[in-house]
């Protein structure tokens, strides 16, 4: 309960600084994409292999909310639709934000990942390495607003085998803050004024959620 507690007051405190330039990132994810179409780039949207069962990839549909009692599970939802129909590329812009604010809240999260070691971000974000990764992020949020709408059992057994596969690679608990405020900066950057603060404060709600759950999976580790 006390990690819950200190890991929600880190990302309701998420920084009240300047959206990163998210217009600058789909430029850059654009670029990229072109590199790939150019075939220089080979293997940078490789399909993710099927035994990476956390990471299916995300639906390029909206969620449907038709079922959903809990209002805040309702506006998560269709600001997370909002998302993936505002970017061409969401799950790469949506993807680098999230990262570019995670290693810029805690430089020293690279040492976590192999495509992130001893590398500046430009290199990063530009390895295939992160591509993959960057998708399978992603693809595990939209999976998880997905089951907001009426699969709850379903997310706790989901978010508890999600928890205990990231601890085998070193998460604790306190990353989870980290990953929080990252979160929140994305969306705030991602959906511009349309991130009111009742959309925070929904976003915020299943993230307690979302991280309570993934860390007692963790300790089962």
């Amino acid at each position: 309960m006390e990690e819950k507690s200190s890991s929600t007051t880190a990302y309701v405190s998420a920084r009240n600084r300047d959206s990163p330039l998210t217009e600058d990132i789909v430029s850059k994810v654009e670029e990229l994409n072109l590199t790939k179409e150019e075939g220089s780039n080979q293997g940078y949207n490789e399909e993710i292999t099927s035994d990476d069962y956390w990471s299916e990839r995300s639906s390029e549909n909206d969620i449907t909310n038709t079922n959903v009692t809990d209002p805040s599970h309702k506006l998560v939802i269709d600001t997370w639709n909002r998302v993936k129909s505002k970017y061409k590329n969401y799950e790469m812009v949506a993807g680098v934000l999230l990262f570019r604010n995670i290693f810029e809240a805690a430089p020293q999260a690279k040492e976590l990942f192999d495509f992130a070691k001893g590398k500046d971000d430009e290199e990063i974000f530009r390895s295939i390495k992160f591509s993959l990764h960057s998708k399978k992020v992603i693809g595990a949020i939209d999976k998880v607003v997905g089951m907001l709408s009426s699969r709850l059992e379903d997310l706790v057994i989901f978010l508890t085998d999600l928890g205990q596969f990231h601890a085998t690679y070193g998460i604790l608990p306190a990353h989870y803050s980290i990953v929080g405020e990252a979160l929140i900066n994305t969306l705030k950057s991602a959906l511009s004024e349309e991130f009111t603060e009742k959309v925070k404060e929904s976003w915020i709600g299943a993230y307690e959620l979302i991280s309570s759950t993934m860390i007692k999976g963790g300790e089962k580790t």
